[in-house]
């Protein structure tokens, strides 16, 4: 495919797109051009936007294009992605891939529909990125149980205790104590109490997107974890799911790096894995094939793996 012009301020944009144009299920998706076929849309259309940009980037092996369509409508208007985002600003990349999701599973829905309608979940995106997460509560003075079902398109990780993604998966999904300030309101014993919580993955998505939570919320830009988070090419997440009978095998295709010190500042840039195997850096313009090695090495941001079959 080709590289990607930076218009600004935009290898956020640049690096997410890119990662999107190689995540295969969709890509073929977005190729066959049954979603713009099939819109209804009066306005701005995400998915058809999308549509247009994979169809361009694929057809221009070894070219540089401008994704102007795409930019102009980060912000700028309410028939935007997100009015959080301003004009030439340095964003946040992961905070740009769950907007533009948004934006994406909403067109995917019938007109009207509310995102948070069980319809969500019959969604091409949703298909696509859709897992659920099961929270369990226990009391621990009755012993009762609260469980709740949640759908998920991504998921973020806590890095500060874990050197690795099989680190950062088990601190994610291990006993949480409720207590003191924190304690739990147990329906059945009418009062709070000290309770266990846990989450696991109830349900694995096809496309695994794992985000590394490498920025704090305290400081006037947030201080940047940049430490090594050791990832492999394979990932086995049947130790954190709900049912290891439902557990699911991975196979990396996409990691997004973050150079620099906040969310406002610094480089975004990423490496794919095409369909030749071949693992290949996309830096806005550039594109150059490079090692598998090379690709583990890097102090990832974002990961985006696709399940086995």
């Amino acid at each position: 495919g080709a590289g990607l012009t930076n218009l600004g301020n935009t290898c956020f944009l640049n690096s997410v797109l890119q990662c999107l144009t190689y995540t295969q299920p969709l890509a073929e998706f977005l190729k066959s051009g049954q979603h713009k076929l099939l819109c209804k849309s009066s306005g701005f259309c995400a998915m058809c936007a999308l549509e247009g940009h994979v169809r361009n980037a694929l057809q221009s092996w070894g070219k540089v294009i401008a994704p102007n369509h795409m930019i102009s409508r980060v912000n700028y208007s309410n028939a935007g992605i997100s009015r959080a985002f301003q004009p030439w600003r340095q964003e946040d990349a992961h905070e740009f891939l769950r907007y533009l999701m948004e934006a994406l599973q909403k067109d995917c829905l019938p007109s009207k529909t509310p995102m948070n309608s069980p319809e969500q979940e019959k969604t091409l995106l949703y298909k696509i990125f859709g897992g659920r997460l099961r929270s369990q509560v226990k009391c621990s003075n009755c012993l009762e149980r609260s469980e709740t079902v949640d759908p998920f398109l991504d998921l973020s990780l806590d890095i500060t205790r874990a050197d690795s993604l099989g680190k950062a998966l088990a601190w994610f999904t291990a006993n949480e104590i409720l207590d003191g300030d924190n304690k739990y309101h147990c329906e059945k014993c009418k009062k709070k109490v000290r309770a266990i919580k846990r989450f696991t993955i109830e349900t694995a998505p096809n496309v695994l997107t794992v985000q590394f939570k490498r920025f704090s919320s305290t400081g006037l830009h947030g201080q940047k974890i940049d430490k090594k988070v050791h990832f492999g090419r394979k990932l086995d997440i049947t130790p954190f799911m709900s049912n290891a009978r439902d557990g699911a095998v991975y196979d990396l295709y996409g990691v997004l790096v973050h150079a620099g010190w906040s969310t406002r500042s610094g480089h975004y840039y990423c490496f794919v894995r095409t369909s030749s195997d071949m693992w290949h850096v996309l830096d806005d313009s550039r594109v150059q094939q490079l090692s598998e090695q090379t690709v583990l090495n890097q102090k990832a941001y974002i990961l985006f793996y696709i399940r086995k079959t």
